[in-house]
């Protein structure tokens, strides 16, 4: 993680780090909160907007919500300002992707944002401690370096080798993580049925996962990618969580995450399925057409991991029609049901743990 890493990552989301959003450096988290909470106001008339039935009244109000639309959009830009439109018109968020975009900047600002902070710190404090050493200790997380030969790690490796659809994947190393306040609050948690599943991120947002856990993104509206609500997603397959894993220019490593996820009452749907906010359940499993082999699951430590090789789910008998999705994806919706227990760092070349 360094500067390369935050402009690679600002550049994939469209921005220029240096010009694009203004004065990057200096936006502070109430700001960004701020901006969020307009995009949720814009995002609300916007689906008024889109449900407005074709008579004359509803084209006065359909007037009236655009001119409400232009408005907020013009509060964003001044809460979040924009490079190179001193002398051009800013097109307001007329449409929910437009909206959507935002907010998924916003997201990776508030993630990068901790990250420059502590490279900028260990910047300052280069000649009294060692920037590495400064950045660690910042995060208040423990990182045990796992040996190859333990039984965590080759449990964890064949984990990858099974699920990872044959991928020349090359593991460097593995870390147990403990982050105190996460686990604390996960003790907490009364809910059973835990499992052992991959999360895939940006490498720019593992400083700020690693100091606060796995957080419930806290926007407006769900973002893109986002199918079953605004929660938290992760896999029994390393190849769906690995998608997300995004490769920077300036590094060849990526990091993946294991977390023991508290399911409790999981609820199978369709990809189809309308969800009933109405409807009690502790999370959602979305159920794909390829899944670890239930019968090679391993209980471990009060974990169910699916480290079986991938089948299909209606040769197994585990499900009764066809799936839009590939693969299994399981949704929690509060943080306090999910704990990173690891952390993998990887290529996609063929290296030796």
């Amino acid at each position: 993680m360094n500067v390369h890493t935050i402009e690679d990552t600002l550049q994939n989301l469209g921005v220029n780090a240096q010009y694009d959003v203004l004065p990057f450096g200096s936006l502070r988290e109430e700001t960004l909160s701020a901006a969020e909470k307009v995009l949720k106001d814009i995002g609300d008339i916007i689906t008024e907007k889109d449900n407005l039935r074709q008579n004359v009244k509803s084209q006065e109000k359909f007037a009236e919500l655009m001119h409400k639309i232009v408005k907020l959009s013009e509060e964003f830009y001044q809460l979040l300002p924009v490079y190179g439109f001193q002398y051009e018109k800013l097109c307001p968020l007329f449409s929910a992707p437009d909206v959507h975009s935002k907010l998924k900047l916003i997201h990776n600002l508030k993630h990068i944002g901790l990250s420059s902070q502590l490279i900028l710190g260990a910047s300052l404090k280069v000649s009294e401690i060692n920037p590495k050493d400064y950045v660690y200790r910042s995060l208040n997380c423990n990182l045990s370096l796992l040996k190859p030969d333990s039984q965590e790690a080759q449990m964890i490796l064949q984990y990858i080798h099974n699920t990872g659809c044959k991928q020349d994947i090359g593991v460097q190393s593995i870390y147990a993580v403990h982050i105190p306040e996460q686990v604390e609050q996960f003790r907490n948690t009364k809910l059973a049925n835990h499992m052992l599943l991959w999360h895939g991120t940006r490498l720019s947002n593992m400083l700020s996962i690693l100091s606060h856990g796995l957080q419930v993104a806290p926007l407006g509206a769900q973002m893109n990618g986002d199918l079953f609500g605004k929660g938290i997603y992760f896999a029994d397959m390393f190849k769906k969580s690995e998608g997300y894993c995004m490769k920077h220019h300036s590094l060849k490593m990526k990091c993946i995450l294991l977390c023991e996820v508290a399911l409790g009452d999981c609820k199978e749907i369709e990809y189809n399925l309308v969800i009933d906010p109405a409807e009690k359940y502790d999370s959602v499993k979305a159920v794909g057409r390829r899944q670890p082999d239930p019968s090679k699951n391993v209980y471990w430590k009060g974990m169910t991991v699916p480290v079986g090789e991938p089948v299909n789910a209606l040769e197994q008998g585990t499900s009764s029609s066809h799936h839009y999705l590939n693969f299994n994806e399981y949704v929690v919706y509060n943080a306090s049901q999910v704990c990173v227990r690891y952390l993998i760092q990887f290529t996609d070349r063929d290296n030796i743990f």
